[in-house]
Formats: structure tokens, C-alpha cells, sequence
């Protein structure tokens, strides 16, 4: 009986497991193949994460808001990309959604609620690559689905027209449809990362233990030049280092000292000191990182110099301990905004008293914030202008600390603009920092609430200089001029504080469209290039005159919402963040811009030509 039973549950897994197999009448193929971007060689062993058919009722990724910066944009592409194997699409696209809604300074939107009202879940299957770089699903069902490739040590492409930003998978969606004679193919690219190494040694020449080495990247956020931390690593007692899966690019190498307790120590007089050994970024040597190289010797020999010390008193109310910024002020000063931020080291804190370390000579601005209860919001700040001479000490600073201020913005829309009467478009507006360093001026600008007049009411904004931002402009509508106490801060901005009534925000449905072709040095159609559109030289601190643009498969692009004025148009095949608000940056590439002057409602076509 017992040997009859066996036979039996042989016999149904047998069954079962061909009934699987079997090709179903109307079932399709999918083959993925994973090679190393710009070639045809195969990446085996990538894990290959398959989502969908993604029905009806599934959310769409919503198409992100006009008034997202390139950077803005990019970071949230990144958190797409990035999501881990197996995490629900809905948790990916909340989570998207209230990173829209911080970056642009509009209330969290609620979370999709559990229960029925909830979207189901994706289907999701997963393989890894064979020694070809290929994987084939089989038996699947014709519908949309989002193919995700990514293995240790290696990156996806960065975003379209970026040079900044490798991801850690590459993703794309395709359709599927009904079944044909051979599988559906979908092609992703990887990109191996690389090793680097050397070691670093006091200015005695001995090895340094402890020293935490970083691969910076050179950014341009609001047009400043800044460092951003690719990948750090800490030496060992050797004084090595070893910076692994480290994505191909450009890259400063720079060393600096962890302070470990208060007490001061030789070491804390160590600067900041690039590869091979200077405190000064711009006079740093770039290392050239190709990719799935390995790049040894790259030595730093650390350097003497942040022994200053700037000390003084907060008049402030409050209690709680205090953040200090000290931001460097002066053109072309090369900043990392990691570094920025100071401890208090006072050892007799009952007045408000702070001390802060290690500080460089230069000039400064010292930035003081009370954090609110959230740890990010800004209960009261205070600034001042500090210079730490060659003396190294700057010495009873006094630092008011002032509560936050209201702050209103009254849209004037014109006729085209406001749409027809009872159907007025939701637009927001929202202040958006000018200044260097502008993490806690921006921090305050996510409440708010719409009075009686329409207008934007903003609580608790923090004396600085700002902008305006908007997002649900009505179509081919644009910011025409911001104006306070009846002049035109459109250009410069304005400062909080300096007049209590509301700012006037106006915006005009007159705005004109550039369009063309972008062509590369053979005269073919340039796809994926960034078209970026920058106004004239005298009016480029306005940052919501600057339009861009991504190129088709075709070499076409369109510039939607621009604002009349004297413009040129660049074309190129990757450019950092928005590296073209800066005027370092844009010197050597002013040659290759092309003039376009824009009126109300034209449309103006152009070719341009690719710059690599």
C-alpha cells in the first residue's frame, strides 16, 4: 500500500511538473542579454529581476513635474534604478512621490492605504546570465514589463546626458506582444567598476592609520563648483587604502584626518590634501578611472594648515545645542558641502559659548541653527562674516539667533494663463534657496497654506536670499517676473524679511518653443544629448531661465514654457548636474553655443551641432 501511494505522488509530480513546462498556446519569450557598455562581451552571472505584465490597475511612474532642477530629476531616476530586488513597485513609486514633494516644497502626500484599495502586487520572476551574458524567460504572459539587470561591482549607465550619477542596476520597460516566431529581445549595459590604491603618510613621511581617503567628483549644484564623495575607505595600519567598485570617471582624491574625542591632538593641524599633496583642490591632480581598471600607487603625503579656530557666543533663547556651518565665501572656491559643518568643542557651554576647530584660513560665513523637533526644520538661525587669518584664531564672534519669518507669494496669472472662470489651474508656488549653501534655508519651505487672496503662505522661512519655484503651470505658461515692494527681484532675488508684503509671482501664457535637430560630427542625428538653452551672460544668475532638453532617437528636441529674451543653445553628449550655471564650467564651451533671440509665442526651429 504504502509503495501504491508512492507511485501515485511519483506519478502527480510528474504531471504537475510537465503541465509547467509545456508552452501555453499564448505565451511569449523574453531574452535578456547583459553586455559591458559600449561592447558586445557578455556579463555572466548578472542577476536578472523580471517584473510584470503590469495590469490596469497598476500605477503608472508619474511624469515628474516641470519644476524640477536636472539634479533633482536625476536623483530621483537614481531611486528607480536603484531599488532592491523584490521591493514592491508601489513602495518605490511612494517613495518617489514624497521625494518630488521634498525637493519641491509641497506637503508629503499621504501613502497608498493597505486593504483592498491598494494595487496588487507585480508579478516578479528572477534568473542570472549564462556565460554569454544571456538569460531567457519563458511562458510569459503579451503585457508591459520593467526588466532590471545588476551585479557586484559594476554599475548601470548614468542618466541620460549626465556624466555624474552610476547607479548600481540598469533598468528599462518594454511591451511584449502577442506571440511570433522568435523571443523578444531586450539589450541592457553594465558597467564594471575599478579598483584604487596607495597610502597615505603624515607630513613626517610616516604612514598614517585611520585617515579616511575619499573619490570626489566635481559637481555644480546652482552653478557652484562643489565635491561630491563617490566612495571612501579608511587606511589601515599600514597607512593603505583601497577604494574598490569605484564607477569609471574623473576623480580628485583627497585625505583628511578623523578627530576621534575632543583633545586636541598633532593630527588635528592636518588639512584636508588631495592626490599627490596639496590643501588646495583646484591645484589637485585629477585621476582618470577607466572602466574594470586597477589603479595602485595613487599616494597622498598629508599637509599642515587647519589649526584655526574660530570661538564666540549664541544670543539665543533656546536650550538645545546648536549646528555650526562655516561656509567659504570668494569666487571659484572649490567646497564640499560634507565638511561644512562643525562641532561645538567648548569646554564651558552655560552662555552659549562655542568653540570650532580645524578651520582653514580664508573668509567665511558662520551659520548657526536651532533644529526643530524633526531634526530637520530650522527653529532659529543666525549668521555672520568671520575671517581666520594666518594667525589662525578668530576670536568672540557674537551670532544672533532669529526665529523663522512668514512668508507669502501672490501668483498673478495672466488671461491666457488663468484658464476659463471656475476651472483656475492648480499651480504652486514655492521659495527656493540662492544661497552657497542652501540645506537649512530650504528646510523650512515644506509647509504651507493658501489664504483667502491665493496667496502661498509660508511660515516659517529663514532669513536668506530666494528664488521662486513653481510646479502645475498651466501648458506653455512660465514665471514672466518676481517683484517686491514694486521692483524686479526676477533676476537677482530677493531677500526674506526686507519687505513684510507678499511677493508677486507673475506668470504669462505667451511663452514661445525652440525646437531643432542635433547633429554629431558626421552630420547624423545625435540621439540622448542634452540640449541645454542658457540666457545671456548679463541675466545667467536667473536660474529659471535656463530650459533643457533630451534629444530622440531621430537627433529631435523640443523647449517647451520659454521666456523672451537673448539666449544660446548647446548641445552636449553629457554634461554634469547643471554644471552650464557655472561660469567656470561654460568658459571653454561659450565658442560652440549659437545665438537664438526668443519673442512672445515663437517657434523657433535650429540644428545644432554635438559637443563631446
Amino acid at each position: 500500500m504504502r509503495m501504491k501511494l508512492l507511485l501515485i505522488g511519483l506519478s502527480l509530480l510528474l504531471l504537475f511538473t510537465t503541465t509547467q513546462a509545456r508552452p501555453q498556446a499564448n505565451t511569449v519569450r523574453l531574452d535578456v542579454q547583459v553586455t559591458h557598455v559600449k561592447s558586445t562581451e557578455g556579463v555572466p552571472e548578472a542577476l536578472i529581476t523580471l517584473q510584470g505584465p503590469y495590469s490596469a490597475s497598476h500605477r503608472q511612474i508619474s511624469t515628474p513635474s516641470s519644476a524640477l532642477t536636472p539634479d533633482m530629476r536625476e536623483q530621483i531616476d537614481i531611486l528607480f534604478k536603484s531599488a532592491p530586488t523584490g521591493i514592491s513597485g508601489a513602495i518605490v513609486i511612494d517613495a518617489a512621490r514624497r521625494m518630488e514633494a521634498q525637493f519641491l516644497g509641497l506637503p508629503t502626500p499621504s501613502s497608498t492605504p493597505p486593504g483592498p484599495s491598494a494595487e496588487p502586487p507585480v508579478p516578479q520572476v528572477t534568473g542570472r546570465t549564462d556565460a554569454s551574458g544571456h538569460f531567457v524567460f519563458e511562458n510569459l504572459s503579451p503585457g508591459r514589463y520593467r526588466v532590471r539587470a545588476q551585479h557586484d561591482g559594476y554599475f548601470g549607465p548614468p542618466p541620460l546626458g549626465n556624466t555624474l550619477g552610476a547607479p548600481p542596476t540598469t533598468t528599462t520597460t518594454l511591451t511584449i506582444d502577442a506571440p511570433q516566431s522568435k523571443p523578444a529581445e531586450v539589450h541592457l549595459n553594465l558597467v564594471q567598476g575599478s579598483t584604487l590604491s596607495g597610502r597615505v603618510r603624515s607630513p613626517e613621511g610616516k604612514a598614517l592609520v585611520g585617515a579616511e581617503v575619499y573619490a570626489y567628483q566635481i559637481t555644480y549644484p546652482n552653478g557652484r563648483v562643489a565635491l561630491n564623495s563617490v566612495n571612501s575607505k579608511t587606511t589601515d595600519d599600514r597607512g593603505e587604502y583601497r577604494l574598490f567598485y569605484l564607477p569609471p570617471g574623473e576623480y580628485l582624491i583627497g585625505a583628511t584626518l578623523r578627530r576621534v574625542s575632543n583633545t586636541p591632538s598633532p593630527q588635528d593641524s592636518y588639512a584636508r590634501t588631495f592626490y599627490p599633496g596639496t590643501a588646495d583642490g583646484n591645484a589637485a591632480t585629477h585621476v582618470k578611472v577607466a572602466e574594470g581598471s586597477n589603479m595602485t600607487g595613487i599616494d597622498i603625503d598629508m599637509r599642515a594648515g587647519a589649526s584655526g579656530i574660530v570661538s564666540g557666543r549664541l544670543v539665543t533663547s533656546f536650550t538645545q545645542p546648536a549646528n555650526f556651518f562655516l561656509v567659504p565665501q570668494g569666487g571659484g572656491t572649490l567646497f564640499d558641502p560634507a565638511t561644512m559643518n562643525y562641532q561645538n568643542q567648548s569646554s564651558n557651554r552655560t552662555n552659549g559659548e562655542f568653540e570650532l576647530r580645524g578651520v582653514y584660513p580664508g573668509s567665511y560665513e558662520l551659520i548657526a541653527t536651532i533644529p526643530g523637533l524633526n531634526g530637520i526644520q530650522v527653529q532659529a538661525m543666525g549668521r555672520t562674516r568671520v575671517e581666520v587669518t594666518d594667525v589662525g584664531i578668530a576670536g568672540n564672534v557674537v551670532v544672533t539667533l532669529k526665529p523663522p519669518q512668514q512668508l507669502k507669494l501672490h501668483p498673478i496669472l495672466d488671461a491666457g494663463a488663468m484658464g476659463a472662470p471656475g476651472t483656475r489651474p492648480p499651480v504652486r508656488l514655492f521659495p527656493r534657496s540662492l544661497e552657497l549653501y542652501s540645506a537649512p534655508f530650504d528646510a523650512n519651505a515644506v509647509t504651507y497654506s493658501i489664504d483667502a487672496s491665493g496667496d502661498f503662505v509660508f511660515p516659517n522661512i529663514m532669513e536668506g536670499l530666494y528664488t521662486v519655484s513653481s510646479s502645475a503651470l498651466p501648458a506653455n505658461s512660465y514665471i514672466s517676473d518676481i517683484r517686491m515692494a514694486g521692483r524686479s527681484v526676477f533676476d537677482d532675488g530677493f531677500a526674506v524679511g526686507e519687505a513684510p508684503e507678499a511677493i508677486e509671482v507673475r506668470i504669462s501664457s505667451k511663452s514661445a518653443r525652440v525646437q531643432g535637430t542635433v547633429l554629431d560630427s558626421l552630420r547624423k542625428p545625435a540621439s540622448t544629448a542634452r540640449i541645454v538653452l542658457v540666457p545671456e551672460r548679463s541675466r545667467r544668475q536667473n536660474q529659471l531661465l535656463y530650459k533643457t532638453a533630451i534629444s530622440d532617437s531621430k537627433g529631435a528636441f523640443t523647449i517647451t514654457g520659454v521666456a523672451p529674451g537673448q539666449y544660446k543653445l548647446f548641445a552636449w553628449e553629457s554634461v554634469p548636474g547643471t554644471a552650464y550655471m557655472s561660469a567656470e564650467f561654460m568658459a571653454p564651451y561659450e565658442m560652440y553655443g549659437q545665438g537664438i533671440t526668443i519673442t512672445e509665442l515663437s517657434v523657433a526651429n535650429t540644428e545644432l551641432k554635438l559637443i563631446k
